[in-house]
């Protein structure tokens, strides 16, 4: 996920305010860092 979309999205959950949309913001940032992981450590 670009940076910038990743940003976007931060945004608009904290103008929303909503625990989901928290929850799904927190997720996304796991998945992304999740994925870091895996690219550094297998390719």
């Amino acid at each position: 996920m670009p940076a910038g979309l990743l940003s976007f999205a931060a945004f608009v959950a904290l103008l929303s305010g909503t625990a989901e949309h928290r929850a799904a913001l927190l997720h996304a940032r796991m998945f992304v860092h999740l994925a870091d992981h895996f690219t550094a450590n297998f390719l």
